[in-house]
């Protein structure tokens, strides 16, 4: 009993500090406290795994995706969203330093309305259509920490290109069938109807002119048509095209077209390195014939039209002016749209409005770009500009292009 007393007091004693701590306590302390930092550095380091494993995650699937806090702010954006807005959106800021709305309004190429309400919600089912045609749709999720305590959202960008592309097609296609390619066909049952009923019968040779044009019209629909889908969806056969040569050639082409109504080429062209692109010559070539044709066609006898190649501010800049009727301030908006037509004043326009669709398509397709500008009765300009396929650093370019 006496013992267990003389215990008990040693042990109030180092309690209450009236008894010197030995070597071996302060090990122990020492120990104790080395194990509490190793615990904070492997929360820490768990910590830092764990927000490197999300992130890696992200960065494995396809599609864009943002982690934004309540109000909007870009908390983290994966590999794929990032790679997204610096190709979409190049001189804009990086996406942790800016807010969701701003970022997806940076994407669409429009500026963030105002008045909008800033919520995420309203984002959900959104579409996005990017200046280069790339569509997506937006998906939202909140982050929950708690069953009733959202800390955040998870936003995705769904890109529904392809489909986008593959249902205008069809469209197109099926407004082909039904419409262009059966207005010949009716015309013709109307003459054959007309020849079986009419007190006045045409003479056969007619007959036959009447038919054969209206035959010839659907082939040349239905070529036109399907070098227009070819455009669209077959893969480019590359190689560098000397523009300064692919000129002349269209020229050569074009040639009888513009003798008939006596007009005249004025030629200011390049024919330098400098005028290299990478693309198809077949397109290309199609697609500056269809810009010579039509200045030729909308133009007046004895008038001249205006070809200029050069080299400007690090692009190759081809220029078409022609002298002729012009098109309406209007019009223009929808210049390249798919079976259109434009009335110049004076009668409908001719074609099927698929030559400058198939322009369009084909400029698109080369990551170039193309600019018309026309006034009513005094002409139109297109003006193509290219990438050049060698660096500028690289070549040496005429000051002056070649007069010929």
């Amino acid at each position: 009993m006496a013992e267990q007393r003389t215990v008990n007091a040693g042990r109030w004693a180092m309690v209450h500090g009236r008894v010197k701590v030995g070597l071996p306590t302060v090990m122990i302390a020492h120990t104790v406290c080395a194990n509490v930092i190793a615990l904070d550095i492997s929360q820490e380091k768990l910590a830092l795994a764990r927000s490197l494993l999300i992130a890696q995650s992200l960065d494995s699937l396809p599609q864009a995706i943002f982690v934004t806090d309540l109000e909007g702010k870009i908390l983290l954006a994966n590999l794929t969203a990032s790679t997204l807005q610096a190709n979409e959106s190049q001189d804009r800021p990086k996406a942790h330093s800016q807010d969701i709305f701003q970022v997806l309004s940076d994407l669409e190429g429009v500026d963030e309305t105002g008045d909008a309400p800033r919520t995420a919600e309203r984002l959900a089912g959104r579409v996005l259509l990017t200046p280069s045609g790339r569509s997506f749709k937006v998906q939202v999720s909140p982050l929950d920490t708690a069953p009733s305590d959202s800390t955040g959202w998870l936003i995705g960008l769904v890109e529904f290109t392809a489909e986008r592309l593959a249902e205008e097609q069809r469209d197109s296609l099926l407004r082909f069938l039904s419409h262009d390619l059966r207005a010949p066909q009716s015309a013709i049952l109307a003459l054959l109807a007309m020849q079986e009923k009419s007190l006045v019968c045409l003479p056969i040779g007619e007959l036959r002119r009447h038919i054969e044009l209206q035959v010839r019209r659907t082939l040349s629909l239905t070529d036109s048509f399907m070098l227009l889908d070819a455009a669209k969806s077959k893969p480019l056969d590359v190689e560098e095209v000397l523009m300064a040569a692919l000129v002349m050639d269209v020229l050569d082409q074009a040639w009888p077209l513009a003798q008939n109504k006596n007009i005249h080429f004025k030629l200011d062209i390049m024919d330098d390195e400098c005028c290299i692109v990478l693309g198809s010559q077949e397109l290309l070539t199609r697609a500056l014939f269809n810009l010579l044709e039509n200045a030729i066609k909308y133009s007046a006898p004895s008038t001249t039209v205006h070809l200029n190649l050069s080299y400007q501010n690090g692009e190759v800049v081809l220029r078409i002016q022609d002298e002729g009727e012009g098109i309406n301030e209007e019009d223009l908006p929808h210049l390249f749209d798919e079976f259109r037509q434009f009335d110049n004043g004076r009668e409908k326009g001719h074609g099927y409005g698929l030559g400058m669709a198939f322009v369009y398509t084909v400029i698109q397709r080369h990551s170039a770009r193309i600019e018309c500008s026309s006034q009513p009765n005094v002409g139109t300009v297109f003006t193509l500009y290219f990438q050049p396929a060698l660096l500028t650093d690289r070549i040496r370019c005429s000051d002056f292009p070649i007069q010929r």
